[in-house]
């Protein structure tokens, strides 16, 4: 009886071990498989031939761009296009890649900015939302400069979920807007209006409550009352990035493949203990 009980007890701790063995293995594979259903998408520049507004708009004869082009990221799938007229949707994010001309004058003092303003249904009127600008030289006007500043010739915007406009400019961004502005002050290089049907409407802010004092015993210390936080819609500048939870599911798996193990080897060590001790001859 004792042998077979210590039989069944190796055959439990065997099993767990391998059971363990399968949990540690499927752990491994998940961030494979995930990458495998997630392959990175490659970018590649098209090819673009007569774009317009090359030249600096003040004058004709000084060309200050060499050549732009976009990359468009939609509901996860980026595409890359010359222009970006009928290529933009609500909620996308826009990136504007650009060359400057190498022997132009004055190249060392341009400005280019890709900036995205929420627009009205019933106005002409927008506001900004979100810019970024590129200067090959030190701004003089950075400090009432409300946009991300950088020196790659690569520039990222994010476009509102509503009724938007977004443009490649020359120059400074313009906080309050009405369309075609841009190109009426001769420094517009490409760009989109869209979703005019639905108009951008700001957000309410939640009134903050007004507590009503508890009665306070003599000698003690008021608790603190503390109003809840707003978080606006963010005008201008980088959008904010939500940092994602890592939570503890992630260790279940790994958890329970370690407990298996113990589980087996205690079987194991067990079934050796009950082994009858052989009678002496």
């Amino acid at each position: 009886m004792v042998l077979r009980a210590g039989g069944l007890l190796r055959r439990a701790g065997a099993v767990s071990i391998l059971v363990a063995g399968v949990f540690l293995f499927t752990v491994g594979m998940l961030p494979v498989q995930a990458a495998a259903r997630h392959p990175k998408q490659a970018i590649t520049a098209p090819t673009c031939e007569h774009q317009p507004n090359l030249n600096d708009p003040t004058n004709s004869t000084n060309k200050v761009l060499e050549s732009y082009w976009f990359s468009i990221e939609h509901t996860g799938q980026t595409t890359t296009v010359c222009t970006l007229f009928g290529n933009v949707s609500s909620g996308d994010i826009v990136t504007a890649h650009f060359t400057l001309a190498p022997t132009a004058p004055g190249n060392a003092d341009a400005e280019i900015t890709l900036v995205s303003n929420t627009a009205s249904s019933t106005s002409s009127q927008q506001n900004l939302f979100d810019c970024s600008s590129f200067s090959p030289g030190t701004d003089p006007d950075s400090a009432n400069d409300p946009c991300l500043a950088t020196a790659s010739q690569v520039l990222t915007v994010h476009v509102p979920d509503c009724a938007f406009q977004v443009d490649l400019v020359y120059g400074e961004p313009l906080t309050t807007m009405t369309i075609g502005q841009y190109r009426t002050e001769r420094r517009w290089v490409d760009g989109q209006v869209g979703n005019r049907s639905a108009g951008c409407t700001p957000p309410t802010p939640t009134p903050t409550p007004t507590a009503t004092p508890l009665p306070t015993p003599t000698g003690s210390v008021s608790p603190a009352t503390s109003s809840p936080s707003l978080t606006p819609t963010p005008v201008g500048g980088v959008q904010g990035i939500t940092t994602p939870g890592t939570g503890s599911g992630g260790l279940t798996l790994p958890i329970t493949g370690v407990v298996l193990i113990l589980v087996g080897i205690t079987a194991i060590v067990r079934s050796a203990r009950r082994r009858p001790t052989p009678p002496t001859p």
